[in-house]
Parts: structure tokens; C-alpha cells; sequence
């Protein structure tokens, strides 16, 4: 339940491009984001607030190294969602939702056909007019 599933593991750290947003907290994305920044994959990451505070917080070090990194752009996302992620790269699409009744348990989708990633671009999209970016100039509280 809280492991990351190895096929979103072994296809995002072969990514080139990375699309994500997080309305929920996983340790094990910490380091994989920056596994992937180090091999300069473009990377833009939306959190919501809960979220981006915990990464701080508990992470301060990893969060500071990946901020600072050129092709690694973050976002808050400031409203609530009933999405819990959304992960669009240049090999797959995940979508993960939270149930109504049920807590610590969610559904994924994954694929990887062409018209998939084309609808979580579009979703990704939506999702980031929606958030504010976040860098040392515009948002150095955040940070």
C-alpha cells in the first residue's frame, strides 16, 4: 500500500520530462526527484500546501537541492483537490484519486498509449493555471 509501484518507479526514472502534481505526501518521491533532476530531466512539480510544507519541514536539504536546480520548476497548488497525483512524462500517465469512504487506500491508472499522455498533458495543464509558481523571487517565504 505504501510502496511505489516498481513500473511508475522504473519508467519515471527513465523520463526525460516529468509532469507531476501531489496532493498527498510520499517519502519515496523525495529522492527519486532528485535522481531524476540529477539527470537533467526537465522536471515541474505541483504540490498543494500540506504537501509542500512537509517536504520542507522533514526534507529541508533534499527540497533545497532541488529547487536550485535550472530545469526544475515548483508550484503551489492552492486549492483543495479529489485528485491525489497526477504524473505525465514523455513514457507514461498516472493518475491516482483518493475514494469518498476509504482512507490510506487509493486507485491508480496507468498507461502508456499516445492519447493518454496527451489527456494528462491537458489535465497537467489545467491543473498548473491553477497554481502559483514558486521561486526565491516570487515566493521567498516558500523557499
Amino acid at each position: 500500500m505504501f510502496e511505489l509501484d516498481p513500473q511508475f518507479v522504473e519508467n519515471l526514472l527513465l523520463s526525460k520530462q516529468v509532469l507531476s502534481f501531489s496532493s498527498y505526501f510520499h517519502p519515496s518521491l523525495v529522492s527519486l526527484y532528485l535522481e531524476i533532476a540529477k539527470k537533467e530531466a526537465q522536471i515541474f512539480l505541483i504540490l498543494t500546501e500540506p504537501v509542500l510544507k512537509r517536504f520542507k519541514a522533514d526534507y529541508s536539504e533534499s527540497f533545497q537541492t532541488l529547487v536550485q536546480f535550472e530545469h526544475v520548476s515548483l508550484y503551489l497548488f492552492p486549492k483543495d483537490s479529489k485528485l491525489a497525483g497526477v504524473t505525465v512524462t514523455d513514457r507514461f500517465f498516472l493518475l491516482t484519486i483518493l475514494p469518498q469512504v476509504k482512507f490510506f487506500e487509493h486507485e491508480s491508472l496507468f498507461s502508456s498509449e499516445p492519447q493518454a499522455l496527451k489527456w494528462g498533458t491537458d489535465l497537467f495543464s489545467y491543473l498548473q493555471k491553477e497554481a502559483v509558481p514558486v521561486s526565491a523571487k516570487t515566493n521567498p517565504i516558500i523557499l
